[in-house]
């Protein structure tokens, strides 16, 4: 695998790794900022409750036409806001749509109650005191605001158990999230130093080796990936150098055996140049004395044969007789030679 394509997946990864932490902090804070809607809309609801309650007694002590028609507006707003589709568990449910049909009986009451008070008034009686039916009715009336009143309530407990709920599960996701993420940074980390950094580090060292002049050092990275390629590339331009190292010696070597050829052929040279030049002082014609046998040199001295052969060559001379000298100048020993020669043959 590539060292790209690891980065890519390491990172992708902890892209991942963010984005559902992300995403779940967000669906949890969602579900907080709902339920804290719901409390909000309960909230008014106890309100709204409240409200009537006020006007309802407001209209009993006063019966203004003006007071019966706020309760109808009241009592119209707060039907909007206490709706079953915000809530989702069972119990809410339950309490809602007991909440609802108080309500529902809350606006019945009150309509007996107004319609009660208008037939009093057109029939022309004195409406001094409540009678005993409006009495029963504002008390069936104030019994669905408390029954509305204690669901909401039972609401808000609920709702208050949502949140703690709901803050509890933020907190141990994200512990759980980030302690995933912190071991997923770390294994990432530790992944890079092992599949990257390190072999970097060994892959510099041996070239550090090689460049002091280790020509044999050989780094050992097995990988299948760039930092792998490179090794192999290394270890092949050592084994490239090393050869070039060996013939470039060869080569060093012969030279310098080639140059020492040299050495000895040009002494050898000046040394045929030094006999020739005595060779061709001997050669040509030669002057000699044609009585006393001397020879006269290029400067015009006279020598012995002895001296001008010694000067001019290499040789040197050791006297003896021939034996034609011997027979003329030593005829007894001359004989004595002959004789033993005889003998020497006889046997």
């Amino acid at each position: 695998m590539k060292i790209t394509a690891k980065l890519n997946i390491s990172t992708g990864f902890s892209i991942v790794m963010v984005l559902v932490i992300g995403l779940i902090v967000y669906l949890s804070y969602a579900e907080m900022d709902r339920v804290s809607h719901q409390e909000k809309t309960i909230q008014k609801i106890v309100n709204g409750v409240f409200e009537l309650n006020n006007l309802a007694n407001e209209y009993v002590l006063f019966h203004r036409e003006r007071t019966w028609e706020q309760w109808y507006i009241r009592y119209d707003s707060l039907s909007e806001l206490i709706q079953i589709e915000g809530f989702y568990t069972i119990e809410e449910k339950l309490l809602l749509k007991e909440m609802q049909q108080n309500h529902e009986r809350s606006k019945s009451i009150f309509y007996r109650l107004v319609t009660d008070y208008e037939s009093k008034e057109k029939s022309g009686q004195v409406i001094a005191d409540a009678t005993e039916l409006e009495k029963r009715l504002i008390g069936h009336l104030f019994s669905s605001s408390l029954i509305m009143t204690s669901n909401a309530e039972q609401l808000i407990v609920i709702n208050h158990k949502k949140l703690e709920s709901a803050q509890k599960n933020i907190s141990l996701a994200l512990i759980f999230l980030i302690s995933i993420a912190v071991m997923v940074i770390i294994t990432s980390m530790f992944f890079i130093r092992r599949s990257i950094i390190k072999p970097i580090a060994r892959l510099y060292e041996g070239s550090a080796i090689i460049g002091s002049g280790n020509l044999n050092y050989k780094v050992g990275i097995k990988a299948k990936d760039e930092i792998g390629k490179l090794s192999e590339a290394f270890n092949r331009m050592t084994d490239n150098l090393n050869v070039v190292t060996v013939s470039r010696d060869e080569l060093s070597e012969e030279i310098k055996h080639r140059k020492q050829i040299e050495v000895e052929l040009e002494k050898i040279i000046k040394k045929l140049k030094k006999a020739l030049a005595k060779v061709k002082t001997l050669s040509g014609f030669i002057p000699i004395c044609s009585h006393c046998k001397k020879i006269r040199d290029d400067k015009g001295y006279w020598t012995q044969v002895e001296e001008y052969v010694r000067d001019h060559t290499e040789a040197e001379f050791s006297h003896s007789l021939c034996p034609d000298c011997i027979k003329k100048y030593y005829p007894e020993y001359y004989n004595k030679l002959v004789l033993n020669e005889k003998n020497k043959r006889a046997k």
